[in-house]
C-alpha cells in the first residue's frame, strides 16, 4: 500500500499542470494570509489595542464558516477555471482599490475590516473550485 502512494505522489509531482497549480495556489494563499496578518499588525500599530488585533485576526473565521458550503456548491456547479480566474481578478481589483485609497491617507479601522473580510470571502470562494479542480488538471491513470 505504501508503495502505491509513493508512486502516485511521484507521478503527481511529474505532472506539469499539477505543479503549476500547486505553486500558484500556494503563493496566492500565502500572500492572502500574510496580507491579512499585516493588516492586523497595522490595526495594532494604529490603535495599540491587543483586543482590536485579536478581533481582526479572528474576524476571518466568520465568512469561512458561513460561506464554505456555498463555495463547494459553486465549485461543483460552475466552470472551475473560469471561477478561479474571475475570483483572482476580483481579488486584484479589490486590492487595487484599497491600495489607491491608502495612498493619500491612512486606512480607517473600518476600511481594514472591510478589506480583511473581502479578502477572506474571495479566498473562501476560491477554495471550493480549487480543491475540486485537481481531477481536471491531472490525467486519469490508464
Amino acid at each position: 500500500m505504501k508503495q502505491d502512494k509513493k508512486l502516485n505522489i511521484r507521478s503527481l509531482l511529474r505532472n506539469k499542470n499539477y505543479v503549476r497549480y500547486w505553486f500558484a495556489s500556494a503563493i496566492a494563499d500565502a500572500a492572502s494570509n500574510i496580507l491579512q496578518f499585516v493588516l492586523a499588525l497595522y490595526v495594532l500599530d494604529i490603535t495599540g489595542s491587543a483586543g482590536q488585533f485579536a478581533v481582526i485576526l479572528s474576524v476571518v473565521v466568520v465568512p469561512r464558516l458561513i460561506l464554505m458550503p456555498f463555495s463547494g456548491l459553486a465549485g461543483d456547479r460552475f466552470p472551475r477555471m473560469k471561477m478561479m480566474m474571475a475570483l483572482t481578478l476580483i481579488n486584484a481589483g479589490f486590492l487595487a482599490v484599497f491600495f489607491l485609497l491608502g495612498q493619500n491617507q491612512s486606512l480607517s479601522i473600518a476600511a481594514v475590516y472591510v478589506l480583511v473580510i473581502g479578502l477572506e470571502i474571495t479566498e473562501v470562494f476560491y477554495a471550493g473550485p480549487s480543491s475540486a479542480i485537481i481531477p481536471d488538471i491531472v490525467a486519469p491513470k490508464k
